[in-house]
C-alpha cells in the first residue's frame, strides 16, 4: 500500500503523460509510512501534510536506513576481531563506525571521514592491521564502507533540506487554519443573529407540533 501511495506520488514523473492524482482519501492514511520515518528521524509532521517534494527528500533517508540494517549484521560479526585483535570494545557501534573501522584496517590509512573514531583508536587500529590480514575480506569491508559513506552523505544532506520543507508545510498548515477560523468568524457575524432566529423558530415548530399530536391521542 505504502509503495503505491509512492508511486502515485512520483506518477508524473515516472509516466510524464499520466495527470491522475491520488484520491484526497487516500492520502492521509497511506502517508502513514513516511510519516513514521519521518518522525524516527526527528521530523513531526501530519500525514496530509506530507507532499511530493517531502517524499523525494525521505527517500534518502529510506535509502541509509536500509543500508545500515542490511550490513549491520555482518559488521557485527566481524566486529569480535576489534576485540580479539586491538582490545577494542565494540558493542554499541553502529553500523557506519564499524565500516569506518576497517576501512582504516584495509587501507592503512586514516582521512578526513574517519573523525567518528577518536585519535588514539585511529592509530591502534593503524598499529594492529597487519593483525587482520588473515580475518576480513578486504573488498567487501571497502565496498559497504562506500555503500554506507556514500547513503550517509545524501541523508545528511537532504535533512537539511527536509527541515526547511517540514517548515514551509507546517506554516502553510498554519496558513490554511488562520483563514479557517477567520472565515468561520465572519460567517458567525454575518450570519450569527439571523441563524439563532432560525433555529428558535424551528424548535418553536418542533414543538408545537409535538403538542399537537399528543391532543391527537389523547
Amino acid at each position: 500500500m505504502e509503495v503505491m501511495w509512492g508511486m502515485q506520488r512520483l506518477m508524473h514523473r515516472l509516466v510524464p503523460w499520466e495527470k491522475s492524482e491520488p484520491p484526497k482519501e487516500d492520502r492521509v492514511p497511506m502517508s502513514q509510512g513516511p510519516q513514521m520515518l519521518l518522525s524516527h528521524h526527528g521530523f513531526h509532521v501530519k500525514p496530509e501534510m506530507i507532499n511530493e517534494e517531502i517524499v523525494v527528500a525521505a527517500l534518502a533517508l529510506f535509502k541509509y536506513d536500509a543500508a545500515k540494517k542490511e550490513e549491520y549484521p555482518a559488521l557485527r560479526r566481524i566486529g569480535r576481531f576489534l576485540k580479539d585483535v586491538s582490545s577494542i570494545d565494540c558493542k554499541n557501534w553502529c553500523a557506519l563506525k564499524l565500516a569506518t573501522a576497517f576501512k582504516i584496517i584495509c587501507t592503512h590509512e586514516i582521512g578526513d571521514s574517519d573523525e567518528m573514531l577518536s585519535k588514539d583508536l585511529q592509530l591502534k587500529l593503524l598499529e594492529d592491521a597487519d593483525g587482520y590480514k588473515d580475518l576480513i575480506d578486504r573488498p567487501h569491508c571497502m565496498t559497504t564502507y562506500r555503500r554506507l559513506v556514500s547513503t550517509h552523505r545524501v541523508c545528511t544532506q537532504s535533512m537539511g533540506i527536509l527541515a526547511s520543507l517540514v517548515k514551509k508545510a507546517k506554516a502553510h498548515e498554519a496558513d490554511l487554519y488562520s483563514r479557517r477560523m477567520k472565515a468561520r468568524a465572519a460567517l458567525r457575524s454575518l450570519f450569527g443573529t439571523s441563524l439563532k432566529r432560525s433555529l428558535w423558530w424551528v424548535r418553536g415548530v418542533s414543538v408545537r407540533a409535538t403538542r399537537r399530536r399528543r391532543r391527537r391521542r389523547l
